[in-house]
């Protein structure tokens, strides 16, 4: 099986989004209103780009992921809007290849991911902590009240390879694959290393994998 075709992707939907994209709007100065001819949106993966697009007045509008930019948007008398994003960072698995398919193994990979830490350390004040698939900003879908099962536990994680028999011959060593027999081949995780702010998020979780015998390569 060619573990190539397994794709877990970092994707951020949610207002973090927008801050890869700014905004150029064009209207007629008589017109009033929000209504605009034109909405273009300007691709600018760098976020230092990002701000000095802004600043400079080549955008109208920009989000941003970093506390640092807001600060400075805020010194600079830029008026800042917030609002509660539908979702921030996932990540998704293809369920094709067979790798991923058994549940305790993706169940184990989601307890590697310490959200709290990750969020102080990249989004500030910017991002909250989300418990369940449908956050807050779904009004009547949004459950308060959902079990989070992707907890930060890296000995759970292990607890649960261990009890569906993906044993590890050694304290450094890959786990061994129950229905092979053999050695876990590497997941493979393919994420745009463009957005500065998903990159803490794969390598942590890369990092967190291998120190369980899970191998996985960044793509």
């Amino acid at each position: 099986m060619n573990l190539k075709k397994l794709i877990a992707s970092l994707l951020i939907l949610s207002m973090l989004l927008l801050g890869m994209f700014s905004v150029h709007a064009l209207a007629e100065p008589e017109q009033m209103g929000p209504g605009v001819d034109e909405w273009w949106y300007i691709y600018i993966p760098s976020p230092d780009a990002q701000i000095d697009a802004i600043m400079a007045g080549d955008v109208d509008v920009t989000g941003f992921s970093r506390p640092e930019d807001y600060a400075t948007l805020e010194e600079e008398g830029f008026t800042i809007t917030r609002y509660e994003g539908t979702r921030a960072t996932q990540v998704f698995y293809n369920l094709r290849p067979e790798r991923t398919v058994p549940y305790p193994l993706r169940a184990a990979l989601a307890h590697l991911v310490p959200k709290s830490e990750l969020i102080a350390q990249i989004y500030g004040p910017l991002a909250v902590e989300g418990i369940s698939y449908l956050p807050e900003a779904f009004g009547l879908w949004y459950n308060p009240d959902v079990t989070d099962i992707s907890e930060y536990d890296p000995e759970l994680a292990e607890y649960i390879l261990d009890q569906e028999g993906y044993t590890r011959p050694g304290a450094d060593q890959t786990r061994i694959d129950p229905e092979t027999g053999e050695a876990l081949e590497p997941l493979y995780f393919v994420y745009c290393a463009e957005f500065t702010d998903w990159v803490p998020w794969v390598e942590r979780l890369a990092t967190e994998a291998d120190a369980i015998g899970v191998p996985i390569t960044l793509d």
